[in-house]
């Protein structure tokens, strides 16, 4: 069975992308698999694109959104945490980038019209547009078909969001994002035996 893994921002070099692509599908001798990146940060994409190269692979300037419009990143005053949100708690109003949003679920019809029959793995970390994401998958209910991993925790450092709402939703409809970063990875999720489980 087909394996496709998403990577909802990749930061600088897009370090989980690398180990699914690099160590764990290997290791688990998993060949048919395909790999979607999406990374809001021009530079840090041009980075991913020229790190990651296979034709598995599809990289994309792209930031997860609820509208398929341009939208301002605004730059945070190191190199974690750009965000299409203005009000998030370490970044600069002044300091920002133009980027074009997608919308993931018209994103997966279009380029993953199987997904339903495949196993579909999905990271994310993309500083308050989870709250685009979730509500987006949950009201088409493709969620069902999921496992997250990640962080998904950075709705809580935007003050023009509801974050109280936002983890009522993720619990309301059982949602488990297991752990996977580049930061402190010996706390992570054993993610060959979820996706061994899942194959099962």
């Amino acid at each position: 069975m087909r394996v496709n893994y998403f990577d909802l921002g990749l930061h600088r070099d897009g370090w989980e992308l690398g180990q699914m692509h690099n160590k764990i599908l290997p290791d688990l001798k998993i060949n048919d698999y395909r790999i979607f990146g999406f990374e809001a940060h021009p530079g840090y994409c041009d980075l991913a694109n020229k790190k990651h190269v296979d034709d598995r692979i599809n990289i994309y300037n792209r930031a997860i959104a609820d509208e398929e419009k341009d939208f301002y990143l605004y730059l945070a005053r190191n190199s974690v945490g750009h965000s299409l949100f203005a009000s998030k708690n370490n970044v600069s109003k002044k300091k920002k980038v133009k980027v074009k949003g997608i919308v993931f679920t018209e994103f997966l019809e279009a380029e993953c019209p199987s997904f339903k029959d495949e196993i579909n793995i999905l990271k994310i970390n993309i500083e308050g547009a989870e709250w685009y994401f979730f509500n987006d998958m949950i009201s088409k209910g493709y969620h069902k078909h999921f496992t997250f991993c990640g962080s998904g925790h950075d709705v809580d450092k935007v003050a023009e969001l509801d974050s109280e709402k936002y983890w009522d939703m993720i619990n309301d409809n059982e949602i488990k994002l297991h752990r996977f970063s580049d930061y402190k990875p010996e706390r992570n999720a054993d993610m060959a035996s979820l996706i061994r489980d899942l194959m099962k």
